[in-house]
């Protein structure tokens, strides 16, 4: 009897190993899959994602909620460390990262007397008019929270 209780617990053990081995493979098939997908998908603020109408009406809710800190030429204000959102300095601080993490940033800090009170529309415009202020091309779609902008690059130039 105790010679089938260790056979069959043998048996027993080689087949989870198994299960978890290809378990294993599995999984990174499907994440050497999945890594190309986002690969693929990187864009670019060179694309255009924002429309030219919603920079223009961006520029005015800039102008109302924004400017008097940030000044209305959106170049910051260094003494009162309010930052530029044009120029060296914001693409010092904002290139190479994706133009969610720069709406959710604006969107959960900004105002700062009064943070994410403006709505998403609203922060999707100001957003869309600090890209093109930074003279990044518009395009024919409207700049919304997607998961598109998570993978929507900004760049200091366009790449090829």
């Amino acid at each position: 009897m105790r010679g089938r209780m260790s056979v069959r617990a043998t048996t027993i053990r080689a087949a989870m190993t198994v299960a978890a081995i290809m378990a294993t493979a599995a999984m990174g098939v499907w994440i050497g899959q999945a890594t190309p997908v986002v690969a693929q998908g990187r864009q670019s603020v060179w694309d255009g994602v924002y429309s030219e109408a919603q920079a223009t009406e961006g520029k005015d809710e800039y102008e109302y909620n924004c400017g008097n800190c940030h000044i209305h030429d959106l170049s910051g204000d260094s003494i009162k460390d309010v930052p530029a959102l044009a120029g060296v300095d914001f693409m010092a601080k904002w290139s190479d990262k994706s133009v969610k993490e720069l709406l959710d940033y604006i969107t959960t800090n900004m105002p700062q007397d009064s943070r994410g009170t403006l709505g998403a529309k609203t922060y999707a415009d100001i957003t869309a008019y600090v890209l093109k202020v930074n003279m990044f091309p518009a395009g024919s779609k409207t700049l919304a929270d997607s998961p598109a902008l998570a993978t929507t690059f900004i760049e200091r130039e366009k790449k090829p």
